[in-house]
């Protein structure tokens, strides 16, 4: 499996500030030690001196830069400029030169010189005049693919594809699927194609021929009509298979929209020093905008692979807006995109401008239990989740969790070495893992729901993927319900789309009108008060000044943002053994070693415990992020050694002293008087704090949800200076209101002020006096009054009103989406449907004469869509059922 490596790669925005003095125009280009442009954020490159000046000498098509904070570039012999009305720069180009070659997306052009050197000398000079928003060369940057293959021999095929169907042998659920076989029926994603932007796919695989041919390949590394590159295409093979694998064929596998068409995208290909890399800015941008009247969805398993906050180029930027306002004749191509793969090292989705761009949908990956994968980046940004194999720390593929079988190239040529038919397929060991498989798996999804409705815009279809999304893991203590009631976590989204709901819900769906969006700015020079992470101890006899508030870190989980109420501190030692009873309701005090963190805890959880704080074996006062920690049940923190040993020393047994987790936040309201259908919601923020990975900022709407847009991380460059955070949690939520922004600094030593704060709310006008998220007029019309709140389900069809308001006709109409069924299902079994209320509960009973006295066969609570029950079919017996719903 591979994972993208920990190093940072590519930025867009310096921290430092600096001020240019005017170039003499025409003067010969002069190789720089420094390099400053603007894109159009202001952003600084360092020359790789004797690199660069040979580079320059030889008037080589690409130099080398380091990015100002880690991690490199290539900058080329083209640049980007953008002007505002009435600037023209054209005089000074040509006098240097460069000649217009492209006239791109956005007003902005693309000009082309000799050299890699003088374009760049161009570039700074450019953005030094009055007017220029935007000069900077064409980059190729460092960005890598999403994915994670291990090698062990495969065992092929649909039986194995727990994502598609993960049912016990008597055909009850076993966990989490997309239930693809319910859309089926409806369509297997005829009509669509796809666009798997990747390292190219082998088109001749025979599971993937028949979806290949006569699509629009394009390599945007060669400018050719190619679908492999120069790299391997083994990523983009098993990313395709997962997508559209033809099913019925007797070979292999089925994708998730087996019918649907497929053209290979080619961005990443070797350079040459043999580096797989991802295309230049203006070649990435021609791909984003692709054929976007025959490519309906494209999908991105790649990311910047960082915990530093990158954003998007402005040529990129650029065309994905053309490509959502003018792809599919105005509808919007529809973008997939993978989460990534570093959370144990503090990656957040957040960070990536592409991931957090809210005209994309954003995948994390979740295991076979429906637990969010250990290597899943987290993030307010993420829409949705989907299944992915989760292999062991020490690489070996976990059998509860095991990676997606999927298309590989034939033969030895791809992660399967194996020789002939066997290594056509990847399964166990060389199957598919990472939210590079978890992507494809909702792009397969997002092309059964145009397909069974083709006129819906992208937002239609992620607005379907949100309200058809399932929830498996209830335990997950960073799961909550929004404002609109629907559950959302910052590990999952809004869940893992129910394929079967998802088309029903596409083919009923009132195309949802232009949104407004509503900006609040704040310019509050407001201090982040620093290093406020506390524990407070209470308690008589009073205990010393300096054990009365001491120092902690939290760990990568839940984070108590509004503190924790006292309760009794009880000292358990190393917890690497049952704990005590007293530990009920209290804080657990635990010293580290023996065991790991996330043992530690969940032994605390086990005990009752309402908290858990370990303290370090080493190192005196310093404390870290405790690793592994992610899916914490309860607040956990980190102290010093020298606190925890002398705390300990103070307190022993006793347990008159409580604890509790306390934080100072600096804070900026923001107050919304617009009734919107809330949509996706961004923070514009910049700040002068010292180290960007000190903070934690969050935002709560006026329903209370909270929003976590940064969590503490290891980058220790200053910011942020000048980002965009998005959240996808306050969907359908109410927007008028007091909206509030808190920035917290929970490490010591560096400080900084929030500068400029902006709120930034998109979503569709409506009137919503009652404050529930429903626009009056269509509860008036339909409900005949506003006594109905989102989660009600009146019409008792298995849909709450926050899904049916976007649907055409009454909630109250009977039949609607789930009507009852009966039909067979495979193995001998029987399957019974029928629409469910949240809440309620339901019997299923049987008798062996129809007036008989019943008998229980199975019970199931109440859920959103239809529910099912299978029953074996006797042939000896007769047996009559009936459903018995019984309301809470």
């Amino acid at each position: 499996m591979r994972m993208p490596p920990v190093s940072p790669f590519f930025t867009l925005g310096s921290s430092l500030a600096w001020f240019l003095s005017a170039a003499v125009l025409g003067a010969s280009p002069q190789v720089s030690s420094t390099y400053r442009f603007r894109e159009p954020a202001e952003t600084e490159y360092l020359g790789l001196d004797e690199l660069t000046r040979a580079a320059s000498s030889s008037g080589a098509e690409w130099i080398t830069a380091q990015r100002v904070g880690g991690g490199t570039v290539e900058l080329g012999r083209r640049v980007v400029v953008g002007v505002e009305p009435g600037t023209d720069v054209s005089p000074i180009l040509m006098g240097r030169g460069f000649g217009r070659v492209k006239v791109a997306d956005g007003g902005l052009e693309i000009w082309e010189g000799t050299d890699a050197a003088s374009a760049a000398e161009c570039a700074m000079e450019l953005a030094t005049m009055p007017g220029v928003r935007t000069a900077c060369p064409v980059m190729r940057r460092d960005w890598v693919l999403h994915s994670g293959f291990l090698t062990r021999p495969k065992d092929p095929l649909y039986t194995r594809q727990w994502h598609l169907e993960n049912r016990l042998p008597n055909g009850r659920p076993r966990g989490i699927d997309l239930n693809v076989r319910a859309a089926w029926p409806v369509t297997r994603g005829e009509g669509v194609v796809v666009g798997v932007a990747d390292n190219g796919v082998e088109i001749t695989h025979p599971d993937l021929s028949a979806r290949m041919i006569g699509q629009p390949h394009f390599n945007f590394s060669t400018a050719t009509a190619s679908a492999l590159s120069t790299a391997a295409g083994d990523h983009g093979t098993a990313v395709s298979g997962l997508i559209g694998a033809t099913a019925e064929n007797n070979r292999g596998i089925s994708g998730v929209a087996p019918g649907v068409g497929m053209a290979s995208m080619v961005i990443f290909a070797n350079n040459t020093a043999g580096q797989e890399r991802i295309v230049p800015d203006d070649a990435l941008a021609d791909a984003f905008r692709y054929q976007n009247d025959t490519i309906a969805v494209q999908n991105h398993s790649w990311g910047i692979g960082s915990s530093q906050q990158y954003g998007e180029d402005p040529l990129s930027d650029a065309a994905i807006e053309a490509a959502v306002t003018t792809g599919r004749g105005g509808l919007g191509t529809v973008f997939v995109r993978s989460a990534g793969n570093g959370r144990e090292t503090y990656f957040n989705a957040n960070d990536d401008g592409f991931a957090a761009d809210p005209r994309v949908i954003t995948v994390g990956a979740i295991r076979m239990d429906g637990k969010a994968a250990a290597f899943s980046d987290p993030g307010a940004c993420l829409l949705v989740a989907a299944p992915s194999g989760d292999p062991k720390a020490d690489g070996t593929e976990d059998p509860t969790s095991p990676n997606l079988v999927t298309t590989d190239r034939r033969s030895a040529l791809g992660y399967n070495p194996t020789s002939g038919d066997g290594g056509d397929y990847g399964s166990g060991l060389t199957g598919f893992a990472g939210t590079s498989a978890s992507a494809p798996v909702i792009t397969g999804a997002v092309a059964l729901v145009l397909a069974a409705r083709p006129q819906l815009g992208y937002r239609d279809v992620q607005q379907i993927l949100v309200l058809s999304g399932r929830h498996w893991d209830l335990t997950d203590r960073d799961l909550t319900t929004n404002g609109a009631g629907l559950r959302v976590s910052h590990n999952v989204g809004f869940g893992v789309p129910d394929c079967g709901l998802a088309v029903q819900l596409a083919k009923r769906w009132v195309s949802r009108p232009s949104t407004q969006r509503v900006v609040v700015t704040r310019r509050p020079a407001l201090t982040i008060p620093n290093d406020t992470c506390r524990l407070v101890i209470e308690g008589t006899p009073l205990l010393p000044s300096t054990f009365r508030s001491i120092r902690i870190l939290p760990g990568m989980g839940f984070y108590p943002d509004g503190g924790t109420t006292a309760a009794p501190l009880v000292w358990v030692g190393r917890g690497n053994t049952n704990f005590p009873t007293s530990v009920a309701g209290g804080v657990a005090l635990i010293a580290e070693g023996v065991n790991t963190f996330s043992d530690k805890i969940a032994r605390a959880v086990k005990a009752g415990a309402v908290a858990a704080v370990i303290y370090r074996n080493a190192g005196d006062t310093q404390i870290d992020v405790m690793d592994g920690t992610s899916y914490a049940a309860v607040p956990a923190v980190q102290m010093g050694q020298t606190s925890g040993e002398t705390l300990v020393r103070i307190i022993g047994s006793k347990t008159n002293y409580t604890a509790r987790i306390a934080s100072t936040p600096a804070v900026v309201s923001f107050g919304v008087t617009n009734d919107l259908s809330c949509e996706r919601v961004g923070v514009h923020l910049k700040t002068t704090h010292s180290s960007r990975g000190d903070l934690r900022i969050t935002l709560v709407s006026p329903s209370g949800t909270r929003s976590v847009l940064q969590n503490l991380n290891d980058d220790v460059t200053p910011g942020p200076t000048d980002w965009t955070y998005w959240t996808t949690h306050h969907y359908f939520e109410r927007t008028r209101g007091t909206w509030r922004l808190e920035v917290s600094d929970l490490r010591e030593g560096d400080s900084g002020t929030v500068t400029l704060a902006e709120l930034l709310v998109d979503g569709v006008p409506i009137e919503d006096t009652d404050g529930d998220g429903l626009d009056d007029a269509w509860e008036t019309r339909w409900l005949g009054g506003l006594q109905q709140g989102p989660t009600d389900d009146p019409g008792q069809h298995g849909l709450q009103l926050v899904r049916e308001q976007f649907l055409e006709g009454s909630p109250m109409e009977a039949g609607h989406l789930f009507p009852r069924t009966f039909g067979f299902y495979d193995g001998g079994y029987a399957r019974l449907t029928f629409p469910t209320v949240v809440g309620w509960g339901y019997r299923l009973e049987y008798a062996n004469e129809l007036d008989g006295v019943p008998a229980v066969y199975t019970n199931s609570p109440g859920r959103i869509g239809e529910i099912e029950m299978m029953v074996p079919i006797e042939g000896r017996d007769e047996r009559w059922y009936r459903v018995v719903p019984t309301p809470p």
